[in-house]
């Protein structure tokens, strides 16, 4: 009878012993990608305009300068996806100003504008949510992506789009 209980004991003993390896396995786990992940946003945390660029760069997306023919008043500073999907734009026009908006037609038509929250109707609400999901995504601040722009507007000539062609 004595020889039954510790075989039992010793199931589960390793039983036990098993479960706790895993949770031990788990948890490292869970902890290396978490620092990885915070080491990546401290990291881009410091990137400085003309990096951010780069690194927006290396993901796929373009910066463009561009004034149409036919509306020399605006100016379109943007950053674009390969696919055209994403669109985030500081447009500027001589008689209303400056704005900032962002567009993921994968969502809907409307343009965010991202510094207006407030102006927002419900459909740019939703391209604003989708501006916050980005953001997290390519794990960059609204800040730096408005400082990246500004910088690209600063030191790149425009280029001018003739209609006509």
């Amino acid at each position: 009878m004595k020889k039954d209980t510790i075989v039992i004991k010793k199931r589960t003993f390793i039983t036990v012993a098993f479960l706790a390896i895993i949770i031990l396995i788990a948890t490292i786990t869970i902890s290396v990608v978490t620092f990885n992940k915070s080491n990546n946003k401290t990291a881009n945390a410091n990137l400085k305009d003309n990096e951010v660029i780069e690194y927006l760069e290396s993901l796929g997306y373009e910066y463009e300068k561009k004034m149409y023919s036919n509306l020399t008043s605006t100016t379109y500073i943007s950053i674009t996806d390969k696919a055209g999907n994403i669109r985030i734009q500081k447009i500027i026009n001589d008689y209303i100003g400056t704005s900032y908006t962002f567009q993921n037609s994968a969502y809907n038509d409307s343009h965010a504008d991202i510094l207006n929250i407030d102006e927002n109707d419900e459909d740019e609400k939703i391209q604003y949510s989708a501006y916050n999901k980005w953001l997290n995504e390519v794990n960059l601040t609204d800040t730096q992506i408005i400082e990246s722009i500004n910088f690209y507007d600063e030191n790149n000539s425009v280029k001018v789009i003739d209609i006509r062609d």
